[in-house]
């Protein structure tokens, strides 16, 4: 049995299977060099539950540098009718950062099936929310936030996000978008 697990921003197969020999050497190497394990309780695993295409029918995977998310800008707040308070709760730090995620250096392709792995894999309990990292667009072409308008393009379209907003100064700015989930 194996499977893909998120790791730097990139998929890695991952086999579990260890060879015992191996496994007790490297135990070894880790308790003579004082090697702690990491305690990262925000790992992804490359599990998708749902089809892209059916949050925002019109997205083509095959193509998806298109220029379906950057035709314009979209809005920098959103929230569903009845949450308009969470935009000033995001804004405001009220709602600690429970994972975030870095976009930079990635295609839109693969920045996205990173956001859906992520959205799909982190809820936001009461008083916690999500922050993307995307980036202002500084070094893209012509200065197009491409990333950034794909990722709040498709945040508008995804049913469960309750509000998203950019980021205040100390947060990142416009360079990022805070999250909150159902």
């Amino acid at each position: 049995m194996s499977f893909n697990k998120l790791f730097m921003g990139q998929f890695v197969h991952v086999s579990p299977e260890l060879n015992e020999e191996n496994d007790k050497l490297f135990s070894e190497y880790c308790e003579q060099n004082q090697v702690k394990p990491l305690n990262n309780s925000n790992e992804i695993y490359h599990k998708p539950k749902k089809d892209v295409q059916k949050i925002i029918p019109s997205l083509n995977l095959v193509n998806t540098d298109s220029n379906y998310f950057n035709d314009y800008e979209v809005r920098a707040e959103f929230s569903q009718a009845d949450q308009q308070h969470l935009i000033k709760y995001l804004k405001n730090g009220k709602y600690k950062i429970i994972a975030s995620i870095d976009l930079h250096n990635n295609t839109q392709s693969h920045a996205m099936r990173l956001l859906e792995i992520f959205l799909e894999n982190n809820a936001t309990p009461s008083g916690y929310c999500l922050k993307i990292i995307h980036g202002k667009g500084m070094g893209s072409l012509n200065g197009v936030a491409i990333l950034k308008n794909m990722v709040r393009r498709y945040l508008e379209h995804d049913k469960n996000v309750l509000a998203y907003t950019s980021g205040s100064t100390h947060q990142g700015g416009d360079g990022v978008t805070l999250v909150k989930l159902r």
